[in-house]
């Protein structure tokens, strides 16, 4: 009890307490909220960590004709961020999104054998007439 008695509290000098003072109209400083333009950077930071790259492949490109768009995305992404990032990205409406997980593979090179990584991957479907500009090939 000796430890949290008065006797610490006397010890106290005012400059502590001023300086106590100048702490606390420094940190109300500090909680203004952040800028408009801070949000919107975050915002599109967060799109680009949630679709990771276009999937290109013989497939999906034969898929690009009927207005469905493959994605690999990242491993904690779910449909709604995916359709926010997809939109807000390209500036295009988002009918449908349909995610896949797909599983690790084995690979072998010359006699070293390992695993190609699991990833997840998404196929979104855009409104009649939206397209991807960035993504056509021809």
């Amino acid at each position: 009890m000796g430890l949290f008695g008065k006797k610490q509290d006397d010890k106290k000098t005012v400059s502590q307490a001023d300086a106590g003072v100048a702490s606390t109209a420094s940190n109300e400083k500090s909680r203004q909220p952040a800028p408009a333009v801070a949000v919107k950077q975050s915002a599109q930071a967060k799109a680009y960590s949630t679709i990771v790259s276009p999937l290109i492949s013989e497939k999906s490109h034969q898929a690009i004709a009927t207005g469905k768009y493959t994605f690999r995305v990242g491993s904690d992404a779910n449909k709604k961020s995916i359709r926010k990032a997809i939109s807000d990205l390209h500036s295009v409406t988002v009918t449908s999104v349909n995610i896949v997980s797909m599983p690790k593979k084995r690979r072998t090179i010359k006699y070293d054998r390992g695993y190609q990584g699991a990833y997840k991957k998404a196929i979104v479907t855009l409104k009649k007439g939206d397209r991807i500009a960035d993504l056509e090939l021809s």
